[in-house]
């Protein structure tokens, strides 16, 4: 494995960059946990804050329901144009509009949708997303010149999209092809999916939908305690966070945890977000003022 390699010969920058295009990879194949782990700094243990480990961790927190993920698309935007790179620029654009489609604002999707047109990609897969995202959000895809799944599912051949998607390992996008269908049984798969891979605000817009339409019959929504937290906090999340609030650094609430450094500051940056505080000292306060991290 490329990245392996570059770890072993301690080529940093390639480490870096690998790590990036290696989290993106995960976050396609609904491997949302192990994408977060990527996306932190591996020579400081602290979220890696490049536009495109930003996105990442947007891109999940607001597939599952999690508060901030409208900030840092929007912050990783601002870096992506900074660049003036459309290969950098048009991920978070389609971003944007996912997150806009989410909340049932269509008209900021399409907005974000034509932004992304409107930088001319050359790239091939770029042209690709712009318009199979534009089908998603309804803002008119053009179908020409795409092929695969993509294809498959802007032309509405549902099945055969979904079948192309999930042979190449791309649970989201499987599941978002079913989702497109009028018929309840794949509807009802799409749902399914979606609740295994923790993207529960989709699924819940799905389920909406289904109501709305006056389906049956519907998958019920799988019990959440992320959900019934106030600040939506993860049942990880509030055990650390409680240890944060203890005093320890993360190399001892890993220890604690069994688990690593990094997933440790992976959480504690998260935890940071939905409090909407900066500091440690600030998110332990906040588990003092309320008696608790519940």
């Amino acid at each position: 494995m490329a990245l392996d390699h570059a770890t072993l010969h301690d080529l940093d920058t390639y480490v870096t960059g690998l790590r990036r295009v290696r989290a993106g990879e995960l976050v396609l194949r609904g491997r949302w946990d192990e994408a977060l782990e990527l996306s932190v700094d591996p020579t400081t243990g602290e979220p890696d804050d490049h536009f495109e480990t930003t996105t990442v961790r947007a891109i999940v927190e607001s597939r599952r329901g999690g508060n901030g993920g409208a900030d840092s698309i929007d912050e990783a935007l601002a870096q992506a144009e900074r660049t003036g790179q459309t290969q950098f620029i048009v991920p978070v654009l389609l971003a944007r509009a996912e997150l806009a489609w989410m909340q049932d604002d269509l008209e900021l999707a399409a907005k974000n949708i034509q932004l992304a047109r409107d930088r001319d990609a050359e790239q091939v897969h770029l042209r690709r997303d712009i318009e199979l995202w534009a089908s998603r959000v309804g803002a008119g895809a053009g179908a020409a010149g795409l092929d695969g799944p993509a294809g498959d599912e802007v032309a509405g051949r549902i099945a055969r999209a979904a079948h192309g998607w999930s042979e190449r390992g791309c649970v989201f996008d499987t599941a978002m092809a079913l989702a497109g269908s009028d018929e309840p049984a794949e509807l009802r798969e799409a749902i399914e999916r979606l609740d295994s891979i923790g993207a529960t605000a989709v699924s819940g817009k799905l389920r909406a939908q289904m109501r709305r339409s006056g389906h049956r019959a519907i998958p019920p929504a799988p019990r959440a305690t992320t959900r019934a937290h106030p600040m939506g906090l993860t049942t990880r999340e509030r055990e650390v966070l409680d240890l944060v609030a203890e005093g320890l650094r993360n190399k001892d609430i890993a220890a604690r945890l069994y688990v690593s450094p990094k997933t440790v500051a992976v959480h504690v940056s998260s935890i940071m977000r939905k409090l909407d505080v900066s500091t440690r000292g600030e998110a332990a306060a906040w588990v003092h003022a309320h008696g608790g991290s519940n």
